[in-house]
């Protein structure tokens, strides 16, 4: 296994960001680290070639100082003053409700 597919998520944005390696390097070593896992029948689907190819884009907006287009959505929705809305459930306020515990399946 290279020492490129055992980095930290963090240690391999570091390393793109500091130039150490290339998207296309660090994809191709998982791509490697795939095709050395074949035998253990845990991948459905493979797709090598996508995946360098998307590395090659990724390489090219970092050569010209762009972000990927998810980092900008992200960015514009965080930086929006429009409000979010919740992920959770509004809380039941009845009385009946409250004083019995819920049990989930």
């Amino acid at each position: 296994m290279s020492a490129l597919t055992s980095l930290t998520l963090k240690a391999a944005l570091d390393g793109l960001a500091d130039k150490s390696f290339s998207s296309e390097e660090l994809t191709k070593a998982h791509v490697d680290a795939v095709a050395a896992a074949k035998p253990l029948n845990a991948y459905i689907l493979e797709t090598p070639e996508k995946a360098i190819a998307m590395a090659r884009d990724s390489d090219a907006r970092r050569a010209r100082a762009k972000p990927a287009p998810w980092t900008a959505r992200r960015w514009a929705s965080r930086t929006s003053s429009a409000p979010r809305a919740s992920a959770r459930p509004p809380a039941r306020t009845s009385s009946a409700t409250s004083s019995r515990p819920t049990s989930r399946p």
